[in-house]
């Protein structure tokens, strides 16, 4: 069934469906949630355009990140090459979110000369660094690697919403129903300096993917009506 699913995905007309359908039901989802922002302070400054930073949020968050970008600026992407991956492209798309095809393991270079060339251009760019296979919630060093080349700081950040699913693959993507209440809450920068040896660099991967997790538990508490400090 797997294999079956894996094929189909790859026709232009059925990803083409899939992604009129997702689109409608994610405008619909966006109209009918309320959603509040935390720290909105530090990612402030990428929204007007100033400052271009690496935004890096969990792999199945996927679904809510056209809804925490609140700007018109230019937001580019990292999307994987698979079939999904262009489904996933043309969803952002509609959101006015470009994407930029490549991953750690497949088009990586390719994929990072490019980042550079959005970053430089100062636009902020959005990594998933658990992406695109995982493991789940274990970040690699591609954002690390990134933000020592270009100069510019790694913000995490991670949402959630009061109605969802939970879906039943490798990264148990985060399905948001209508008539939610949302939450995006942004972490504190991540400067990572240009010159780090390995241990150093496995130092900071280990300090985003805790963020990260954090920020995964702060959302879901708020979301229950708990204190977020």
């Amino acid at each position: 069934m797997k294999k079956f699913r894996k094929k189909i995905f790859r026709y232009a007309t059925i990803q083409a469906i899939i992604v009129s359908i997702s689109v409608v039901y994610l405008f619909v989802v966006k109209i009918t949630s309320s959603w509040r922002h935390e720290n909105t302070d530090i990612i402030s400054k990428s929204w007007t355009g100033e400052e271009p930073v690496i935004v890096a949020f969990w792999h199945n968050r996927l679904l809510l990140m056209p809804f925490f970008w609140k700007s018109k600026s230019p937001f580019h992407m990292l999307i994987s090459k698979h079939s999904d991956g262009n489904i996933i492209s043309n969803i952002i798309n509609f959101f006015g979110i470009s994407s930029i095809r490549g991953s750690s393991s497949s088009g990586g270079s390719i994929a990072l000369r490019k980042l550079l060339e959005v970053i430089k251009s100062s636009s902020s760019v959005g990594i998933t660094p658990d992406g695109p296979r995982g493991p789940l919630f274990k970040a690699n060093k591609g954002s690390i690697t990134l933000s020592q080349l270009s100069g510019v700081k790694i913000i995490p950040v991670s949402a959630s919403v009061s109605r969802k699913k939970i879906i039943n693959t490798w990264d148990k993507l985060l399905f948001p129903l209508p008539f939610s209440k949302g939450i995006c809450i942004w972490g504190e920068p991540i400067i990572i300096p240009r010159n780090l040896n390995e241990n150093e660099k496995l130092t900071y991967i280990q300090k985003l993917e805790d963020s990260l997790n954090n920020l995964i538990v702060k959302t879901e508490k708020h979301l229950n009506g708990s204190e977020i400090k």
